[in-house]
């Protein structure tokens, strides 16, 4: 089963200010969220509590939650590393 991914109002303003080729790159990585929800390789859990969860893009991070019970990933930031845990 596939998982649904949204954007927090945010994380679209961040995806929509990245350069073409890293756009293409989140949105490859994206849509194998969409296959494979969290169990995607490369997913690393920041906070198990809050369900929060981090997956690499090169030198940016997408940070997002996850809802097992609805299969929902809901994408909360997408910054460059430097910034990204602030």
């Amino acid at each position: 089963m596939t998982w649904t991914v949204e954007f927090t109002p945010a994380a679209r303003r961040e995806f929509d200010r990245l350069d073409g080729t890293i756009q293409n790159r989140v949105s490859h990585k994206i849509d194998q969220l969409e296959l494979g929800g969290p169990q995607v390789s490369g997913v690393i859990i920041l906070y198990a509590a809050e369900r929060l969860y981090r997956v690499r893009v090169g030198d940016w991070r997408i940070i997002f939650e996850a809802d097992f019970k609805h299969r929902v990933i809901t994408i909360a930031h997408i910054a460059h590393r430097s910034e990204a845990y602030r």
